[in-house]
């Protein structure tokens, strides 16, 4: 996944000179600030076959609160999340949200990094949108971009070993 967000950030920053990354391959940060909260969730702008990354600071008891819970359907998995320990979460795929820390606990605060799909499939599809790609394409490329994003989908899904994880 890796090569794939630097292969993005690569082509990217060879078209515009403007364009600054400050934060590794990911070119978007949100900052969650002390008591925030978030209700389950769903990212849909982020890559969808992506990572997010998460990264959290403060004082806070990270064995007892503050954790981040997936819901992958039949349960909920709440991950610790230590000060400056990343988690990687594929956002977009998983119903996710963050437990409470309370004032008398501490503070936490969470930054969290991401690829948003838009800006990958304007990359993949030669800086252009969708529809303008479709408009300008004939039937055949768009079924070799059917192809490749069936091929990259089977590769990405792979790396998910979600069948093993309750062995």
């Amino acid at each position: 996944m890796y090569r794939y967000y630097r292969s993005i950030q690569t082509q990217i920053m060879k078209r515009s000179i403007n364009v600054v990354h400050l934060w590794g391959v990911w070119p978007m940060l949100c900052i969650n600030r002390r008591k925030a909260l978030s209700i389950p969730h769903f990212d849909p702008h982020d890559f969808k076959l992506g990572w997010c990354v998460i990264c959290c600071k403060g004082r806070y008891n990270f064995a007892t609160m503050a954790y981040l819970c997936i819901d992958i359907g039949d349960r909920i998995i709440a991950f610790v999340l230590p000060p400056g320990i990343p988690l990687f979460i594929p956002s977009a795929l998983f119903l996710h949200f963050n437990t409470w820390v309370t004032e008398q606990e501490g503070e936490r605060d969470a930054f969290i990094f991401w690829l948003p799909g838009d800006v990958a499939q304007w990359v993949e599809l030669g800086f252009t949108t969708f529809k303008y790609f479709k408009e300008t394409n004939s039937p055949e490329a768009m079924k070799e971009l059917a192809i490749r994003l069936e091929e990259f989908w089977e590769q990405t899904i792979a790396q998910y070993p979600i069948d093993t994880l309750w062995d």
